[in-house]
């Protein structure tokens, strides 16, 4: 009976443990011609989407935050690469309550969006196995008539977090990667790096903005996209 009663006093100790994974970010853009053909990319776009990003997800109980690390690269100096549209950068997640905060940066500006933690249900959870970081992993993937995501969590890590929003999955999310339509090679992918145990976790501070609810900001992203396409064409009647 005391075996029994300390495995079981185990369990929840092993599931609150603190923990810093470290994850690197590669998204490959790809340039379709107006024949649906890729087209070649500039090389000065290619050397700068070919440097991982660099990102940590900190997790403490119910709560979990993954922020980009932000890195000064030299060799990045001269590319004149400018990132518009509506970018989400930093999560804040709890599981608790099923919120999430996502920080979007919208044509230069900071916002905060809150919404509820989705469930994976579009992915199909197989029995393929393997190993990441010296953890074993489990396969997840979810299909579309565009391609394919590939997910690999690790249920020894009892965490229900992941990388961007990879979350609720039954383990900790190691791996992300997205295949478009018949190519073997990524086109994105997120994959850790280190996952280590911390006693204090440090959290950060979301950047101040505009706090808005998810139908506002759909409400406002409508908006704005409305506004750029009546911009892109004036004039394009008149003629």
């Amino acid at each position: 009976m005391k075996f029994i009663l300390l495995c079981l006093c185990s369990i929840p100790l092993f599931a609150q443990t603190s923990l810093m994974v470290r994850y690197d970010k590669l998204s490959i853009p790809v340039l379709l011609g107006p024949d649906g053909k890729k087209e070649k990319l500039d090389p000065e776009i290619v050397a700068f989407y070919k440097t991982p990003s660099k990102y940590e997800l900190t997790i403490n109980n119910e709560i979990g935050q993954y922020f980009e690390v932000i890195q000064l690269n030299n060799s990045q100096g001269g590319t004149k690469v400018r990132m518009i549209g509506f970018i989400p950068q930093n999560f804040e997640y709890n599981v608790k309550t099923q919120q999430i905060t996502t920080e979007f940066l919208i044509q230069d500006k900071p916002y905060l969006v809150d919404d509820i933690l989705s469930n994976p249900d579009e992915f199909e959870l197989t029995r393929e196995s393997g190993r990441i970081l010296g953890y074993d992993v489990r396969k997840a993937i979810a299909k579309d008539d565009q391609g394919s995501m590939v997910v690999w969590y690790a249920p020894s890590l009892p965490q229900k977090f992941g990388p961007k929003d990879h979350y609720n999955f039954p383990g900790l999310v190691l791996s992300v990667e997205y295949f478009s339509l018949n190519e073997s090679i990524s086109t994105f992918s997120i994959k850790a790096t280190e996952v280590m145990v911390v006693d204090q976790p440090v959290f950060k501070k979301l950047h101040k903005g505009k706090r808005l609810t998810k139908e506002a900001y759909e409400a406002l992203k409508n908006e704005i996209q409305a506004k750029d396409r009546a911009f892109m064409n004036q004039g394009v009647d008149k003629g």
